[in-house]
């Protein structure tokens, strides 16, 4: 949010304000349509253009005054334009409507222009609110709104208060703004000299609120705690945030926009009473819990906490690492205990030091917490686990935690154990660096009561698995690549792999399946294990006097459960592979998104390793292709360029030449050729700055193509240059857009050349010049329209537009990144399974048919219609004497059938041979008749 306010300067005596305004940066960021003059590229966004704005004191309603201003906000990547704004007719209009539809939601008419509303949120009451230094708070909110802020009465030392008051704010459109801030503070003390703290914060959309009211419901408040993190400011000065990880109360509140009619008055800003209104209902629940172990947590003893709400309880007893059967599992596997040779790269692997902490039945099982909880999901605080350790010498510390909704656990069944899962933990703080993030395995159930018998939890026995990662690629890497050697490492139960690095690539292309033999736990051999958290980092590999010194530069943990499995007559259910752009974040304090990964995972059963053979990654061409073997084929497409010019090229090092431009396409094809064939890279296309059009005449002034120089982006002398050159260039690309195959536009200087023009004539830096700059681009979105699925040449472009529409989305959504892996539900996965059986269904019921074979019968010669054979469509078999659709045929007729065929009623005209010299009957493709 920025406020503008405008205060009366005086010499002798303070200034004083006469009012303010205010914007919300979203939406300047958001704008578009604006024309500049001196701005080539179209409408310009991100900027208010000399907009006027009523200035207002607080608690006011009356303007005090306009003030006219231009505002941009601008995103990391994004420039500011430079020129003068050109209005065109009807640009207020636009602004009004883009206005409208961002404020006052997508359904506004610009009519309302002017009217005036009352914003109310009322405020009802505080519970559970966290102590500050040891200490109660003094509780007060806050509600701001359109440069109005209303507080409402203080309250304290105390743990909850009511307040059942409401904050009016007035409005009247337009806005240039959409947020209200709700803030709850915790008052200071003038004898302390303690400032007011702000506890938590909310946000309310108003567009929402005006067309749909906010009933009674609890907000939850989560933020730090003061003795874990002691200086949260301190961290967003580094530009990164921290997840908030404690509860720190609940709020209870509602809120309206009443519209005012043309008798009605626009109170100012204020507190009043509120309304009594009806809060959620509450029901009782029980939470139960059972601890099986901890992986990943660093410390000497381990405990495990369940809070809900305010509402916590611990594992009895603090445990030692421990779990040694798992251990000896692991240590076998480090020893090559292999049954089947699958390679070399399947013997080399890492063994992660992860600490276990294991709990028996006893120590694991946390007393019941019973409390009360609202029946809304969303009024519902978050079931947290929390996960402490603590030393010989240092007390008990929270190494991570989780945070699930209570709708995510299952309800208590007496005498049927649920299964335990991972749940993986946010590390704290001052644990972000660690290599492999901890995970709790445990079973959380809800019940009505506390007084439900328990049962034993169920008994699970290690067995080896195999993981499958599929690594595709990398993209939008935030580190300086050009002297990189990017890899990724996927590690699992404490098993970890890693790919070949690739050198300098700025999106560099692994396509290798990586396969972990881990060792699981799981009741059943048919049944699914339970899944560890698969940890995926981004690092850079270095050797440095040849000890690996790798630096991981982002990380994301992923959790995939679904085991591949045979159906009732003892088939393979069907694979679909189906990997996803995740990020991977790090920074210090694992915020910053530095990088994204296109994976995917598989898990089976270690014995049917070799019946289940990993997916083939690198496209194959179309002829080669099998849906069951590869992953995508690559189909054949004409890549057409146009290049009209180049603007504000920064000047290098004083050289003045001609730029070349060089666009090219990197080829989804294996590395290395046969028989070690060396084979280039990239489809590629090169400009050359000419002085004239193709085919252009020199004394003709139109066809000289320009160059010229200006002074931007903080430079003197950047040169133009105008090319209006069209290539193309055959392309194979992978079918699949995921892959999402980009077009590098590249823009270098001329080469240094020696000795120019003679037999010494040599280039002595190479034959490619320096780069100027590179500029990327998704083709997946500009695939030929055939592609997407629905789409022929046999229909106009019209009939198919909203098919190809679709198509383009799908494409753009499947590259999409996400900021964790969300594997494929129970229901989107049964859907996909019951149309794989339905089409193998339906290709064996073809198969059975194209086995039987029934003898055609032929055709009678007159048929109920009274239609000869050479009036009847032609049938190989059937009717060979037939009519064929697409052709025309004379069929002659004898003279004496005239008489009956004119007493005949078919609407035939017969002309005889004195008007035609002998009478025809043309037969064609039309159900009628033509003579």
């Amino acid at each position: 949010m920025r406020y503008e306010s405008m205060e009366l300067r005086n010499w002798f005596t303070r200034n004083y304000q006469i009012g303010k305004a205010s914007l919300q940066l979203k939406s300047v960021n958001a704008r578009t349509g604006t024309l500049l003059k001196g701005w080539d590229h179209g409408p310009l966004g991100h900027v208010y253009m000399k907009k006027s704005l009523p200035l207002r004191k607080e608690g006011e309603t009356a303007a005090t005054g306009m003030i006219t201003l231009t505002v941009f906000c601008l995103k990391p990547g994004e420039s500011a334009p430079q020129g003068e704004e050109v209005k065109e007719e009807g640009d207020a209009a636009e602004d009004l409507e883009d206005l409208s539809k961002a404020v006052l939601g997508s359904s506004a008419d610009t009519g309302d222009a002017g009217k005036s509303y009352h914003v109310l949120v009322s405020i009802y009451r505080a519970e559970n609110l966290a102590k500050i230094g040891g200490y109660n708070p003094n509780p007060f909110v806050t509600v701001e709104f359109s440069g109005a802020c209303v507080r409402t009465t203080p309250a304290y030392d105390v743990e909850q208060y009511t307040w059942n008051e409401c904050a009016r704010i007035p409005v009247q459109t337009p806005v240039y703004e959409d947020t209200i801030l709700i803030k709850l503070w915790s008052g200071g003390s003038a004898l302390t000299m303690t400032p007011d703290a702000l506890l938590a914060q909310g946000l309310i959309s108003f567009s929402e609120l005006r067309n749909n009211s906010l009933p009674a419901r609890w907000f939850c408040l989560y933020g730090w705690d003061t003795e874990e993190v002691p200086d949260v400011k301190q961290i967003s000065k580094s530009g990164e945030n921290i997840k908030p990880n404690f509860f720190k109360g609940k709020l209870l509140i509602s809120g309206r926009v009443e519209r005012l009619g043309a008798d009605e008055t626009m109170m100012p800003a204020g507190i009043t009473t509120a309304r009594s209104a009806v809060e959620p209902r509450n029901m009782q629940l029980a939470l139960l819990a059972d601890v099986y172990e901890v992986c990943g947590a660093t410390g000497r003893e381990c405990q495990v906490q369940l809070a809900f709400g305010s509402s916590t309880k611990e594992t009895k007893d603090w445990v030692s690492p421990g779990g040694l059967d798992k251990i000896a599992a692991i240590e076998a596997h480090g020893k090559g205990v292999l049954i089947n040779d699958y390679g070399e790269d399947d013997k080399v692997f890492d063994v992660e030091e992860v600490t276990t902490f294991s709990f028996t039945q006893e120590q694991g099982r946390i007393d019941p917490i019973l409390t009360m909880a609202p029946e809304e999901a969303k009024s519902q605080p978050l079931v947290m686990v929390n996960v402490y350790t603590r030393g010989v010498l240092s007390g008990k510390v929270r190494v991570g935690y989780a945070m699930r909704q209570l709708e995510n656990f299952r309800k208590y069944e007496p005498g049927n154990p649920g299964r335990p899962r991972y749940i993986p933990l946010e590390p704290m703080p001052f644990n972000m660096h660690a290599r492999i993030p901890g995970s709790v395995l445990m079973v959380i159930e809800h019940f009505s009561t506390d007084d439900v018998p328990r049962h034993n939890r169920r008994t699970v026995k290690p067995m080896v698995y195999i993981v499958r990662a599929y690594v595709f690629m990398a993209r939008n890497i935030k580190v300086d690549t050009a002297g990189a050697n990017l890899a990724l490492r996927v590690a699992c139960a404490g098993i970890s792999k890693t790919t070949e690095p690739e050198f300098g690539q700025v999106r560099p292309m692994w396509m290798k399946p990586l396969e972990l033999r881990v060792t699981l736990c799981s009741d059943h051999p048919k049944e699914p294990p339970t899944m560890e958290p698969i940890t995926v980092t981004l690092l850079d590999s270095k050797t440095i006097l040849g000890v690996k010194a790798d630096r991981d530069i982002g990380k994301t943990v992923c959790t995939y459960e679904y085991m591949r499995q045979k159906d009732n007559m003892g088939r393979w259910e069907p694979f679909r592979l189906k990997p996803q752009w995740v990020q991977l974040f790090g920074g210090n304090y694992g915020s910053v998104a530095m990088g994204e990964v296109l994976i995917g995972f598989e898990l089976l059963h270690s014995k049917f390793r070799a019946d289940l053979p990993a997916i083939q990654m690198w496209p194959v061409p179309e002829e080669e292709f099998d849906q069951k073997k590869h992953f995508s084929k690559l189909k054949k497409a004409t890549l057409h360029f146009s290049l009209y010019g180049l603007r504000d090229l920064i000047p290098m090092g004083g050289r003045s030449e001609e730029p070349l431009v060089n666009v090219r396409v990197k080829k989804f094809e294996r590395p290395g050729g046969e028989g070690g064939e060396k084979r280039s890279k990239y489809y590629s296309m090169n400009f050359k700055y000419e002085k004239l059009v193709e085919e252009g005449q020199e004394d003709n002034k139109d066809d000289h193509l320009h160059k010229w120089k200006t002074d931007a982006l903080g430079q003197q002398g950047c040169r133009n240059f105008e090319f209006f050159q069209v290539q193309k260039v055959n392309v194979l690309l992978p079918d699949k857009e995921i892959l999402q195959p980009f077009i590098a536009i590249r823009v270098l200087e001329k080469p240094v050349e020696l000795f120019q023009g003679t037999s010494l004539q040599l280039m002595p830096f190479g034959n490619e010049g320096t780069l100027v700059g590179e500029s990327r681009q998704s083709l997946n979105s500009l695939y030929p329209c055939t592609w997407y699925e629905g789409v022929t040449l046999d229909y106009p472009y019209t009939y198919q537009e909203n098919k190809i529409r679709r198509g383009v989305d799908r494409a753009i959504k499947a590259c999409a990144s996400r900021s964790l892996y969300q594997e494929e539900s129970a229901e989107e996965r049964a859907k996909g399974l019951q149309a794989e059986k339905e089409a193998r269904r339906q290709e064996q019921l073809d198969y059975m048919k194209s086995l039987i074979s029934m003898e055609e019968e032929k055709a009678e010669k007159i048929d109920s219609r009274a239609m000869p054979l050479e009036l009847r469509p032609f049938r190989a078999v059937y009717n060979p004497n037939g009519y064929l659709p697409n052709d025309k045929e004379c069929l002659r007729v004898r003279e004496e059938h005239s008489l009956n065929m004119e007493h005949l009623s078919l609407g035939i005209e017969f002309f005889t041979s004195a008007d035609l010299g002998k009478g025809s009957l043309i037969l064609t493709s039309d159900p009628l008749f033509e003579v």
